[in-house]
């Protein structure tokens, strides 16, 4: 046995921490269909922060919000509820998010 002696094979132990005590984490969706819970969907479209509702009569889809990745592909496609011109992504690898989209 020379797993863990002095002199022997050395591997690495992490050392123990206490677990850290953290609010609950709230989880708000914002990505089109998938904004409210079943049974709680409504027609009523959602104000944003200054009190008033998209002009576009678009619901939170894509204002400045998270989304799922999969849901911006048939929009670039066909320009619809409008056209992306430009998308950027930082810290995601797209190719390995979606494969065969």
């Amino acid at each position: 046995g020379a797993w863990g002696r002095q002199g022997g094979l050395y591997f690495n132990r992490s050392p123990y921490l206490e677990a850290y005590p953290h609010p609950e984490f709230t989880v708000a969706g914002s990505a089109g269909g998938c904004s409210a819970e079943p049974g709680e969907e409504s027609d009523e479209l959602p104000t944003g922060p200054s009190g008033k509702t998209r002009a576009d009569g678009v619901r939170q889809t894509f204002l400045r919000g998270p989304t799922a990745l999969q849901e911006l592909i048939p929009p670039m496609i066909t320009g619809d509820p409008y056209r992306i011109a430009g998308l950027v992504a930082f810290g995601i690898n797209m190719l390995h998010s979606i494969p065969d989209p």
